[in-house]
């Protein structure tokens, strides 16, 4: 679901779900989760974009029939520019985290920028 509050900026929410092939069991593996992403117009070309997303992963071992799950969250934030009609910079910031059951997690920094090109 997408609502537009002014021309340039919109908030959006989004959930999914899927079931999958297991990569580790003769098992079906499934995952849910959700988005939460905006985008705030600063200038005429410019604005600041932020986003937040959870996803749950299930996977089950069929040798022991013990089920892991594992979190992932991430966190971004950033500027795009608009260059000219269908040409684009983003610089985006954000940290990850994925907490496993079984195996250990992690958490990280990141940082990305991009140019983009819509025909």
């Amino acid at each position: 679901m997408r609502y537009n509050y002014e021309e340039q900026s919109w908030v959006r929410a989004t959930a999914f779900s899927a079931l999958q092939d297991s990569a580790s069991a003769a098992y079906a593996a499934y995952y849910f989760g959700g988005k939460i992403d905006a985008r705030q117009r600063l200038l005429k070309n410019a604005g600041a974009i932020a986003s937040v997303e959870v996803t749950e992963n299930y996977d089950t071992d069929a040798g022991t029939r013990t089920r892991e799950r594992t979190v992932d969250r991430i966190f971004q934030a950033g500027l795009d520019y608009q260059l000219r009609e269908g040409l684009g910079i983003r610089a985006i910031g954000g940290y990850e985290k994925s907490t496993a059951q079984v195996a250990a997690g992690f958490s990280r920094w990141t940082a990305s920028a991009a140019v983009n090109a819509a025909f």
